[in-house]
């Protein structure tokens, strides 16, 4: 057999029918300016000229194979097909090794239910499931998908236009918070090349929509949200493309030619096709991007700033009449779900028991991911008063290695346990970050140390943050501002010149820091952790492994000085670009009292010279009144949570921000 008949065998499609489509061989190559083409016969039948660096990208094996068939390993472009195919036994080897890898590794879940990952899997698991509700799930987006008008379908025999690309298309599955079954259609965008200018579109940061609810409700705002329907399919694309229907198209349309009319999910430009439109209209109405965030909108409301936040087809208004702003947006824009938040990205948005603040919480999202992870390890997850067990060390696990299904199901634990995370479970944070280091080879005791921090999670899923707009009291004792002249001459924190004119009530900065020396019994690397404070709501959290290793305690923590000052500036520079009044320095609460004395007193000298530039770095900052350190003893330093394993009886008080 040759080289090339061997690794098409390799690289068929698998009876899942994970493939899009395959081709059947390369027939021929052709010079395209500098760079080279190559024939391709597909499985359909069809042949096109492709780039060779596509093709290269998505089946190195087979493009090789062919290279060595038509001799052109010692034409320059093709030399790398050469070391490849030198040994035949050893290329065989390889391209075993390329198919493996390039397929996912076992079954994908959610919330403990399986995701196909094809409409002939799904149509499986419906079956499997005795129910219809992928079936549903499809059928409801193709009917979108045609009353867009998304394609043009072009009759039997008809000739593709001149300058149209082929691409895949195939359905993405989902499964919602609330169980909810989600398809959605999407083109193979990586089988086109568009300028990366034209494609670039971002979406709003959690930390930046936690940012909002606090100055909104510091403001007195009201806060509605929305849901565009079908965003994407607003738009028209400039990218010419087509595809072939396939079956999740339905009988009539099977096998026809689409030609590609409207932005389709997938597509690389199509993202900011629809960011394009949305723009024009909030900027008709008054709103322009802020430079703290992009996709956070700001307005300048007389007395205040009104803002609208934007992740991709989801918009959250914070203004005195939010309403009157979303009808605006009605007028162009189909609009669903509109009211008051109670849940937004998965996040539950509530009051205290007593009315007067506003939650931010993980509830509904944990209470899911937990009954599903009970039906699929068949497990009572068990309630502990800590994430994880006190000094645990997952590096020196030695239990056996998942195997399967198994390292599938870790890596969901880790993500859902993630998502956690981010809509403000931070208490979790240290114990998420470092099971997640071992996505790629976990073992049995990783396992049940997830299933741990799940455990903790069901039995604390109220806990929530609160959106406290209090200002903090002020430290205990007197502070001194001393004269930094003579080290930083000149010293001043950089203010953004076009910033807005600062309007509403004003806002206090805290931010307590910490290290654990030596943590990784590995590596010996340090772990970080900051929490930043504006006013009494916790806006933003940080724990992860020091990039150095430091041979002192003292190094690590002037370290974390220096990565929480950072932290503390970036966060100054949001609120300014916001429109926030901020109040005197930003207060930098740490444990080590050589840390604080000499980053804060001008007289003081650095004994370890390789510090020097976190050293100077916290000194700068000081000089410039833009943070002040102070000493907080170590059983009052909330930031303990984000460095090490802590038992409950050292957990559970430093939670008192949380309810």
């Amino acid at each position: 057999m040759s080289y090339n008949e061997l690794v098409n065998i390799y690289n068929s499609k698998d009876e899942d029918g994970d493939g899009l489509w395959i081709f059947k061989d390369i027939t021929d190559h052709r010079k395209a300016g500098r760079d080279w083409e190559v024939k391709v016969l597909w499985d359909t039948g069809e042949e096109t000229w492709e780039p060779m660096k596509v093709i290269k990208l998505d089946d190195k094996m087979t493009l090789a194979a062919y290279a060595k068939r038509a001799n052109l390993t010692d034409i320059d472009g093709w030399k790398w097909a050469r070391r490849l195919t030198r040994d035949p036994s050893k290329f065989i080897r390889m391209a075993k090794i390329f198919v493996t890898q390039a397929k996912k590794i076992g079954a994908k879940f959610k919330y403990g239910v399986q995701v196909p990952r094809s409409y002939r899997e799904a149509m499986l698991l419906d079956q499997k499931n005795g129910n219809n509700l992928w079936k549903e799930a499809i059928q409801k987006e193709m009917n979108q998908i045609l009353d867009f008008k998304t394609f043009k379908p072009l009759k039997k025999g008809t000739p593709v236009p001149k300058g149209y690309t082929r691409i895949p298309v195939h359905l993405c599955f989902d499964v919602k918070f609330d169980l909810r079954r989600k398809a959605r259609l999407v083109g193979g965008g990586n089988w086109t090349e568009v300028n990366s200018e034209e494609s670039y579109a971002g979406v709003v940061s959690i930390d930046t929509v936690r940012l909002a609810f606090l100055l909104g409700d510091l403001n007195g705002l009201s806060t509605m949200a929305a849901d565009i329907g079908n965003a994407y399919l607003h738009g028209y694309t400039k990218e010419k493309v087509y595809t072939v229907a396939g079956p999740e198209f339905g009988p009539d349309l099977e096998g026809l030619i689409m030609i590609c009319i409207k932005s389709l999910y997938g597509l690389k430009s199509s993202m900011s096709r629809w960011r394009e439109a949305l723009a024009d209209k909030l900027i008709l109405i008054g709103f322009t991007p802020s430079k703290a965030d992009p996709d956070l909108w700001i307005r300048d409301a007389g007395t205040h700033y009104e803002y609208i936040a934007v992740y991709s087809d989801d918009v959250l208004v914070f203004s005195k009449n939010p309403l009157k702003i979303l009808r605006g947006l009605e007028a162009l824009f189909p609009l669903k779900g509109v009211g008051e938040p109670e849940y937004y990205l998965e996040g539950d948005i509530g009051t205290t028991k007593d009315g007067k603040y506003r939650t931010l919480s993980a509830k509904t999202y944990i209470k899911n991911c937990c009954d599903k992870i009970e039906k699929l390890y068949e497990v009572t997850l068990r309630n502990y008063g800590s994430p994880l067990e006190a000094g645990f060390h997952p590096e020196t696990d030695t239990t056996p290695l998942l195997i399967g299904d198994s390292i599938s199901k870790y890596r969901m634990l880790v993500g859902c346990a993630n998502w956690a995370v981010t809509l403000g479970r931070w208490d979790i944070h240290f114990a998420v970050s470092t099971m997640g280091r071992f996505n790629a080879a976990p073992r049995e005791g990783h396992e049940k140390a997830m299933l741990r921090i799940f455990g903790y999670l069901k039995h604390s899923h109220r806990r929530h943050v609160t959106v406290d707009t209090r200002i903090p009291e002020a430290p205990n004792g007197d502070v001194v501002d001393h004269d930094w002249e003579g080290l930083y001459p000149g010293a001043k924190e950089e203010v953004p010149a076009d910033a807005p004119k600062p309007k509403g009530k004003p806002v206090v900065i805290s931010v307590y820091f910490d290290s654990d020396h030596a943590h990784d019994l590995e590596t010996r690397r340090s772990v970080t952790g900051v929490l930043l404070f504006v006013n009494k709501t916790p806006v933003q959290w940080y724990s992860k492994r020091q990039n150095t290793i430091e041979t002192s305690t003292y190094g690590s923590e002037l370290v974390a000085a220096r990565i929480a000052t950072e932290l503390a500036l970036a966060l100054r520079y949001r609120l300014r670009v916001l429109g926030v009044p901020i109040l005197g320095p930003a207060l930098l609460y740490g444990d080590n009292m050589s840390v604080i004395i000499n980053c804060s007193l001008p007289s003081s000298t650095l004994k370890k010279k390789h510090l020097g530039l976190c050293y100077n770095k916290v000194r700068e900052a000081c000089a410039a009144k833009a943070v002040r350190l102070i000493h907080v003893p170590s059983k009052e330093n909330i930031s303990d949570l984000l460095t090490k394993a802590l038992g409950p009886q050292q957990h559970y008080p430093l939670l008192k921000i949380m309810s």
